[in-house]
């Protein structure tokens, strides 16, 4: 039986290097390429045609839900499954109508991926155990409900905002997202727009007031 062909797109070195290895190690696996790029994750991926595209959904560049309907838009039968820290059944019901194929959890055992990865590989669909109601009941509404301000933002939007609310400058910040500086000053005024606000402070509150503030890992 051939292997399963695999792409690891993970922008933190030491894990997806790791990963790569025991992925390797493992009977039946392949990996054919590694990337910390979601811009690069979908070159590869067109030009090496992998089953499976282990993906990280915070991933630089193209995010994961941008870069897995990137991926699907070909309808070219590869599988993309969420590779994350995420326990988040919003971004799991994003990525899952980007066109992915399952969202999972790093916090998860190996061998436990190495069974996700073997399912979606099969043409199932996979989603984190703990994830499961938050995304049938969005599916069950017809997906999110009526947008409010705090709704309509992007993913990089809550990224810059999360961020921006533990303190970091826009420099610090687009070196950490590895966006320009321009970039994120003009999501930081996206953001004041949608929230209503005219100041950095106001905005931390509007933030925090929404419940959209998470501790730094």
């Amino acid at each position: 039986m051939p292997k399963l062909r695999l792409l690891v797109a993970d922008d933190h070195s030491v894990v997806r290097e790791g990963l790569v290895r025991m992925l390797n190690a493992t009977r039946g696996f392949e990996v054919v390429a590694e990337t910390g790029s979601g811009l690069e994750a979908v070159k590869l991926t067109r030009r090496l045609r992998p089953d499976v595209v282990l993906l990280d959904v915070s991933i630089p560049d193209l995010n994961g839900i941008e870069a897995a309907g990137q991926i699907q838009a070909r309808r070219n039968g590869i599988r993309v499954l969420a590779l994350t820290m995420h326990a988040d059944a919003d971004y799991a019901y994003q990525f899952l109508e980007a066109g992915g194929s399952g969202y999972w959890l790093k916090e998860e055992g190996f061998e436990e991926l190495v069974d996700a990865i073997k399912r979606v590989a099969d043409g199932q669909e996979v989603v984190a155990t703990k994830l499961v109601p938050g995304v049938e009941r969005k599916r069950a509404e017809g997906g999110p409900a009526k947008p409010t301000s705090a709704d309509e933002l992007t993913f990089r939007e809550r990224q810059v905002l999360q961020l921006v609310c533990h303190g970091l400058s826009s420099k610090q910040i687009a070196r950490q997202l590895k966006i320009s500086t321009r970039t994120v000053e003009q999501h930081r005024a996206h953001l004041m727009e949608k929230a209503g606000v005219s100041n950095t402070a106001a905005l931390v509150n509007w933030a925090v007031s929404h419940k959209l503030v998470t501790p730094i890992s």
